[in-house]
């Protein structure tokens, strides 16, 4: 699972019955907007400049993966939302109250990469599915999402409604003990 923040990506490595590993890292959309796009489009040089400190900053995630052999990731938040509605709009689909879930193919999430970092400003925001409010870091966000997808071969990628604050949520109604200072679920975080 993967969850891009504007001053973190969160990571958790989990399957039905547990989670297995789980970390932050401070490579979130702004920060790399930040220290990366310095033009409008981002260039070549600094989406290279970028993809190294993605693949330096997260090292720890890569170890952990090595024992698993994944092929799913599960997105939630901005950068997965707008991809989902970029996608949605190509393909004359409605998101519906009851769209909880969206399979994101990882060639459109190629041709979306493509088109965001190739883009300025102004031609991100007429992008059918394109908020406004997120035009200005996409390009970050989405070299982050396609480079973790080709370094960890992901095959599969999911889109979800629900993000870390609905998980929080749930734990406050349903499993408070998850949330006390020493349990798993604040282990690196």
């Amino acid at each position: 699972m993967m969850d891009i923040g504007g001053g973190s990506v969160e990571f958790i490595i989990a399957d039905q019955h547990q989670m297995y590993w789980k970390q932050s890292f401070r490579v979130g959309a702004s920060v790399l907007k930040n220290l990366f796009h310095r033009t409008d489009p981002i260039t070549p040089t600094q989406i290279a400049a970028l993809n190294q400190h993605i693949n330096a900053t997260l090292q720890p995630l890569w170890d952990a993966c090595l024992p698993f052999q994944l092929h799913t990731l599960i997105g939630s938040s901005g950068t997965f939302d707008t991809i989902a509605d970029m996608q949605m709009a190509i393909n004359q689909q409605i998101r519906t109250p009851e769209t909880i879930t969206y399979n994101l193919t990882a060639a459109f999430v190629e041709q979306a990469f493509e088109q965001l970092t190739q883009s300025n400003l102004a031609q991100r925001l007429v992008i059918p599915g394109m908020e406004a409010q997120r035009a200005d870091l996409i390009p970050a966000s989405i070299s982050l999402l396609q480079y973790v997808i080709k370094q960890l071969n992901i095959q599969h990628i999911i889109q979800s409604e629900y993000a870390i604050k609905e998980g929080v949520i749930w734990a406050v109604l349903y499993q408070p003990n998850l949330l006390q200072p020493n349990s798993s679920i604040f282990v690196n975080a």
